[in-house]
C-alpha cells in the first residue's frame, strides 16, 4: 500500500484538478470499489470509506487555492486507504495488525504514505499546469 501512494494521488489528482468540484473523491473512490469489489470485497470497503473520509477531509481545505487545496487533498486518499485497509481487514477477516508493538512502525509508514501521496499529487499538478 505504501509503495503505491504516489501513484494513487497521481491518479486521484487529474480529475479532481480538473473537474474541481465537491463529492470528486467520493463518485471516483465508489467506481474504483465497484472495480475492485469483483476482486475483494474488502478492498471495496476500504476503498470507499477512504473515498468517504477523504472527501470529509477536502470539505477542510475547501478556501486554499485550487491547486494547493488539490496537492493536499489528493495525498490524504493513499493514507485513509491505508487506515481503511487495517481496518477492515481486523473487523471482517480478523487479523489483527494493530497492536501497542506495530503503532510505531504504523506511525512512520502512515507518514510516509502521506508524504508519497503528496509527491504523485504534486507531479500530477505540475504535468496537467505544464502541458493543458
Amino acid at each position: 500500500m505504501v509503495s503505491m501512494s504516489p501513484f494513487l494521488a497521481f491518479m486521484y489528482a487529474l480529475p479532481v484538478y480538473k473537474i474541481n468540484k465537491r463529492g470528486i473523491f467520493f463518485i471516483l473512490s465508489l467506481i474504483f470499489a465497484i472495480i475492485m469489489s469483483f476482486i475483494s470485497i474488502i478492498m471495496g470497503i476500504a476503498i470507499l470509506s477512504a473515498g468517504l473520509l477523504t472527501e470529509l477531509t477536502s470539505y477542510l481545505f475547501y478556501y486554499l487555492p485550487k491547486r494547493r487545496k488539490t496537492i493536499i487533498t489528493t495525498a490524504f486518499f493513499p493514507s485513509f486507504s491505508f487506515i481503511s485497509f487495517l481496518v477492515s481487514s481486523q473487523y471482517l477477516i480478523g487479523i489483527n495488525m494493530i497492536s501497542n508493538n506495530s503503532l510505531i512502525i504504523l506511525t512512520i509508514l502512515l507518514i510516509i504514505t502521506y508524504m508519497l501521496g503528496i509527491s504523485g499529487s504534486y507531479l500530477s499538478v505540475n504535468i496537467i499546469n505544464r502541458y493543458s
